[in-house]
């Protein structure tokens, strides 16, 4: 809880939401028209970090959040995160990731607030008191990656249609916001530090 307090105060100093504003786009006014009452959830990201593992030599990413619904309604938290790491692989969290990595970087936090991509499933209430943190976790292949990022659905309800070409068939995108980040030559070396957070944006897909 005393993180969640401090991601949100971080988040009232340094605007954050304000960075990530919402996307007008027709397909808004076309779900509004319907009578569709749009949301978004309160979503603060942490850090990214790379830990590898003692015994094994194998690499992981790991990523916190803290998630708060300010909707005036309660919603259910059940979020794709997934890892892109600019080598072609898109990665969903905690694949081919074992019980004890989890545990080892869940024991780093000591407040034992964090939870991991299974625990955090749920209802979310209203109320920064009732505000969920999060962990998720990637294999890498190998800590050579220079550019990551993390596209997190399940924020938001709002939707875009589109149809590439007049013969194919309409497809649904979602709100999806995505985190990038840019790893330098001492990230990959210590395999500790924290990778740099570069941008951040509202995209469809």
């Amino acid at each position: 809880m005393a993180r969640i307090q401090a991601a949100l105060l971080a988040t009232a100093v340094l605007a954050i939401p304000a960075a990530l504003p919402a996307i007008t786009s027709a397909s808004a006014s076309q779900q509004a028209a319907k009578g569709v009452q749009l949301w978004t959830l309160s979503f603060m990201p942490g850090e990214l970090k790379s830990y590898v593992h003692p015994a094994t030599g194998n690499a992981y990413w790991y990523f916190t959040y803290v998630v708060v619904n300010n909707t005036g309604s309660e919603k259910m938290w059940a979020p794709t995160i997934e890892l892109f790491d600019g080598k072609g692989n898109l990665m969903p969290t905690g694949r081919e990731v074992p019980s004890d990595v989890h545990r080892a970087i869940k024991q780093s936090f000591k407040d034992g607030a964090v939870e991991d991509q299974f625990e955090v499933l749920g209802k979310l209430p209203i109320g920064p008191e009732n505000g969920k943190e999060g962990l998720c976790v990637w294999k890498a292949a190998k800590l050579d990656s220079t550019d990551l990022a993390i596209f997190v659905r399940g924020l938001s309800n709002e939707t875009k249609r589109v149809q590439e070409t007049p013969d194919a068939q309409p497809s649904t995108l979602r709100r999806t916001m995505r985190l990038d980040y840019k790893v330098g030559a001492d990230e990959r070396a210590t395999g500790s530090d924290v990778i740099p957070q570069t941008g951040s944006e509202w995209i469809f897909r």
